[in-house]
């Protein structure tokens, strides 16, 4: 009787996949023997590489260019073959062949390498599209394998990815080496991401401290007091704003415009990895690097987060029950994200916020899981603390200011003042104080308008 094989990206993932299909199961050097005649074995990652049907030839000159193989053919990273072999073995007795890969397009390049080099395309295959390590969101995902021609079109792309990285970057470097006479190497994502640095960095070099002076003004009329911009061209010269200072001070300045309005503040969106390294940043002062090793424990060692390298901030119909579950199953412990105003009835289908699938493509927005962690180190703690902030936010309502605009001439000169009233605090109830906006804001009634007439300058 012929076995299921499964082939994950990594290990973790396959002994997580075991563990959730197959309790009982048997460690053996390379894969994982479990019930019902089920094997589950890895990848490291990429297992081969593309290795051209005409070598390019030995001299770098442009002559020699454009280098556009007629085919590529795949040759084994050395230092992997041995696992390679050990998948080649298994899947010899295997009659259904389960591609376990990360659910994403690098995931479907990965297998299909594999499957392309040991002949298995023809196979039987099926695909374990998941992007929790949970046992539930496995189990779940085992039960509505798909086929693996319904990703074709993702695994096409990623391919032509993996090719075009190919020509572009033999090209270019060859290209620019022969050209200046050094080795430089060219790629697609290395050469952008160096430009960038390359730019901020020469934006340092040539920045130049230019002074200004700036005029702000404070208007006062009995206990009323407010603030005004001075608007205009910026002031290089101290003698300029010593005149217009002279020119304003002690005079009456007339308000000659005054808007108010409701304003609405939406909730956050969830999290990509992107935005958590930003925030993660600012609050921590954590690198890139860090935050993504955090964020890969928080996923596959204590498997209390889904997966974290995606570039999506928002969720399918599939994920609207996860987020429910995992809301009703952290809320009792992290109580500092339960405030007067959460309302679960905002997470639904309906909410283009939350819920967006033309906007997922490979992976959705990072969410917890519906379990408590346990062990987190300090820094561990800190990255799930924020993806916990961001997801309850999305079960409360927009923030409403109150915002008032006022247009002030003073002896000629105009000044611009904006406040804003928090008269509805929603997502902001549970959000860090130093994302709030500051306290001594300008309160006002409707009827206070009728004050705004003429203000002093002190």
């Amino acid at each position: 009787m012929g076995t299921t094989l499964f082939i994950a990206e990594k290990r973790d993932m396959a002994i997580s996949i075991a563990k959730a299909l197959s309790p009982s199961n048997d460690m053996k050097k390379g894969f994982i023997v479990g019930k019902n005649n089920m094997i589950f074995t890895w990848a490291i990652g990429h297992l081969l590489e593309l290795d051209p049907s005409e070598k390019p030839s030995e001299k770098w000159s442009l002559e020699t260019l454009p280098i556009i193989p007629k085919m590529f053919n795949l040759k084994p990273i050395p230092n992997k073959s041995s696992q390679l072999q050990i998948i080649k073995k298994l899947a010899t007795d295997a009659n259904v062949i389960i591609n376990a890969c990360d659910a994403g397009r690098e995931g479907e390049l990965i297998f299909y390498y594999i499957a392309k080099y040991l002949n298995l395309t023809k196979r039987p295959i099926k695909r374990l599209w998941t992007s929790s390590l949970q046992p539930s969101g496995i189990q779940t995902t085992y039960k509505k394998l798909k086929d693996w021609n319904e990703f074709e079109g993702l695994r096409v792309a990623a391919i032509t990815r993996s090719r075009s990285d190919w020509i572009i970057g033999i090209n270019a470097t060859r290209a620019f080496t022969a050209k200046s006479g050094t080795l430089l190497k060219i790629g697609r994502v290395v050469t952008p991401t160096l430009a960038l640095i390359y730019k901020r960095h020469m934006e340092r070099e040539t920045f130049k401290k230019e002074p200004y002076f700036p005029i702000t003004a404070t208007f006062k009329q009995g206990n009323a007091t407010y603030i005004g911009k001075w608007q205009g061209d910026m002031i290089k010269e101290r003698q300029l704003s010593e005149k217009i200072k002279s020119e304003i001070l002690n005079q009456n300045g007339e308000i000659i415009e005054m808007e108010e309005k409701n304003e609405y503040e939406p909730v956050p969106l969830l999290f990509n990895l992107t935005d958590l390294t930003n925030l993660a940043n600012q609050r921590f002062g954590f690198k890139a690097k860090q935050t993504l090793k955090l964020a890969q424990s928080l996923y596959e060692t204590h498997k209390c987060i889904t997966y974290p390298r995606t570039s999506n901030r928002y969720i399918t119909e599939n994920e609207v029950p996860l987020m429910l579950k995992s809301h009703q199953a952290l809320k009792g412990q992290f109580t500092q994200y339960v405030k007067n105003g959460m309302n679960p009835s905002l997470v639904h289908t309906r909410n283009k916020r939350i819920c967006n699938p033309a906007k997922v493509d490979d992976h959705h927005a990072l969410l917890p899981e519906p379990v408590i962690p346990s062990n987190l180190s300090t820094d561990e703690e800190k990255i799930y603390h924020l993806i916990l902030e961001r997801f309850f936010m999305q079960f409360y309502s927009a923030a409403q200011y109150q915002s008032l605009t006022i247009h002030t001439n003073c002896a000629g000169h105009l000044f611009l003042s904006k406040y804003k009233n928090l008269i509805e605090e929603g997502w902001r109830t549970i959000s860090e104080k130093e994302d709030k906006h500051d306290s001594n804001e300008l309160k006002w009634t409707p009827s206070s308008r009728q004050l705004f007439y003429k203000f002093k300058v002190h």
